[in-house]
């Protein structure tokens, strides 16, 4: 699959999707903070990630009159558990019942 972020104007239903492609490739926020902050390249981050980075100018926001995501809007749940590579069953059992129960919303 892809990367790509959704873009759209707030208030509005409709969105674009954009495909992203870069030298990177970083499943860490702290990571991928970092490497915005050193001048690397753009990032999509959470607000609460970079709250003091946009504070001290360390950071700033590109697109400030559109929302973008890197999921769907108004529907996203996130777990964050410690590594795939040892997985506990019972945190997978976890995960399949929330993606089995979310479904019916999409």
């Amino acid at each position: 699959m892809a990367a790509r972020w959704r873009f759209r104007t707030p208030g509005t239903d409709a969105s674009v999707d954009v495909p992203i492609d870069g030298r990177f490739v970083v499943s860490n926020g702290q990571a991928l903070r970092r490497l915005a902050e050193a001048g690397m390249g753009i990032a999509l981050l959470p607000r609460w990630n970079v709250t003091d980075a946009l504070a001290s100018g360390a950071l700033e926001v590109l697109l400030p009159a559109v929302e973008v995501t890197a999921s769907r809007f108004d529907l996203s749940a996130w777990v964050l558990y410690p590594s795939r590579d040892h997985l506990p069953a019972k945190v997978r059992v976890f995960v399949d019942f929330l993606r089995a129960g979310l479904a019916d919303l999409t």
